[in-house]
């Protein structure tokens, strides 16, 4: 929707949302989920739960201290593109709920937008967080 077109419509607005270390939180398994459920990406299911099960210690000096979590390591240029595939799913039933009433959610990288009724997008922004573990 663009500005000129939300202009003069009371009670409208949007919601930004903005995924807390999106990048290297992303449970590994919801990766995986993710592409085995869209056909054209299920080849890469395999490949995804290689680089995500091969997950290393944390040590310093040689000495293994303790274990990662979940995730990616910091900056590697995969932890986007897991995220993304990894929240798509959810990002998609945002959309169509809010679709269905005439409104929208867009997304670009860890950042999340909703559009429409004030009350109606906050009130499915709040089941999309809790989903998504959005703060």
């Amino acid at each position: 929707m663009s500005k000129h077109q939300a202009e003069g419509k009371v009670g409208w607005g949007a919601v930004s949302l903005d995924f807390v270390n999106a990048f290297n939180a992303t449970f590994r398994a919801a990766v995986v989920a993710g592409l085995q459920e869209v056909g054209s990406l299920q080849h890469l299911a395999w490949m995804a739960t290689v680089l995500l099960e091969s997950f290393h210690g944390l040590e310093s000096g040689g000495v293994k201290w303790g274990e990662s979590g979940e995730g990616m390591a910091q900056g590697d240029p995969l932890s986007m593109f897991f995220f993304c595939i990894a929240i798509q799913r959810l990002l998609q039933e945002l959309d169509r709920e809010l679709q269905a009433v005439g409104w929208m959610a867009r997304a670009g990288a860890d950042d999340v937008f909703a559009v429409g009724p004030l009350q109606g997008v906050v009130s499915a922004v709040l089941r999309f967080a809790e989903k998504a573990r959005v703060e």
